[in-house]
């Protein structure tokens, strides 16, 4: 089953001093004052066919931080994976 936020401290909230970097702490701050919309987003996830089995995979935040991300870059998903794998900052 997927898990809707990852309480433990991440060390993805580090963020560049850039003018990237302070764009998405920005983005960050404002997803974080909307909780709500990661209940929506769930909604989403969790069907009737859902199964119990299997790996967990990313939570739903991190699946939203992730999408937006892909947007705001405007890139593939192959270099989205790049990205997140490359830099601290996403």
């Amino acid at each position: 089953m997927r898990v809707t936020r990852n309480a433990q401290a991440s060390i993805f909230d580090f963020y560049s001093p850039h003018p990237i970097g302070r764009h998405l702490r920005g983005l960050s701050d404002l997803l974080d004052s909307y909780p709500s919309l990661l209940e929506l987003i769930e909604k989403n996830f969790h069907t009737e066919e859902t199964g119990e089995t299997g790996a967990c995979g990313l939570s739903v935040e991190s699946v939203l931080r992730c999408l937006l991300l892909k947007q705001c870059l405007q890139i593939s998903y192959e270099k989205l994976e790049f990205h997140l794998s490359d830099s601290v900052t996403y």
